[in-house]
C-alpha cells in the first residue's frame, strides 16, 4: 500500500510540474522584450507603407495618423492577391493582449479594408503585427507601433 501512495504522490507531482511547464511557456516567436524593439523599416504612424510580398509591392494604411488607442482605425491593404478565403488576425508582439479579428471589406480583387479599435497598453511602445491568412494559411504580415 505504501508503494502505491509513493507512485501515486509521485505521478501528482509530475502532472503538477507538466502542467506548471505548458502554462508558463512563452512562444520565443511572438513575445519581444519592449527594449529590444528595432525601429521599423517604415512608421504607419506617419505615412502609408509599402511592403514587398511575392515580387509585389503592398500598400498599406492606416488613418487616422499617429495610431491610438481607442480611435477606431481604418486599415486598407492594396495589391493582395484575390484570396478566397481572407482572414485578419491583429495581435500585440511584445504584451499578449488577445487577438483581434476584424471583419473584411472586400473593395476589389486586390484591395482590402478593415475597421478595428486598439485597446491601451502599460508599455511605452506597444507593437503590433497584422496577420494575414488565406483558408487559415499565413500569408502575409506587417508590424506597427502605438506609443502610449
Amino acid at each position: 500500500m505504501a508503494n502505491i501512495k509513493k507512485i501515486f504522490i509521485f505521478l501528482a507531482i509530475t502532472i503538477f510540474c507538466l502542467t506548471l511547464f505548458f502554462l508558463l511557456k512563452k512562444d520565443n516567436n511572438t513575445i519581444i522584450e519592449e527594449k529590444t524593439l528595432k525601429p521599423l523599416k517604415c512608421d504607419l504612424n506617419t505615412k502609408d507603407c509599402y511592403f514587398n510580398f511575392k515580387n509585389k509591392k503592398i500598400l498599406v494604411s492606416i488613418n487616422p495618423k499617429p495610431i491610438n488607442a481607442f480611435d477606431v482605425l481604418n486599415l486598407k491593404i492594396q495589391n493582395l492577391p484575390n484570396y478566397k478565403n481572407p482572414k485578419i488576425i491583429i495581435y500585440g508582439l511584445n504584451m499578449y493582449m488577445g487577438d483581434i479579428t476584424p471583419k473584411i471589406n472586400k473593395i476589389s480583387n486586390d484591395t482590402y479594408e478593415i475597421n478595428f479599435m486598439l485597446s491601451q497598453c502599460t508599455l511605452e511602445t506597444m507593437r503590433y503585427r497584422v496577420q494575414i491568412l488565406n483558408n487559415d494559411k499565413k500569408e502575409f504580415y506587417f508590424d506597427f507601433d502605438v506609443k502610449r
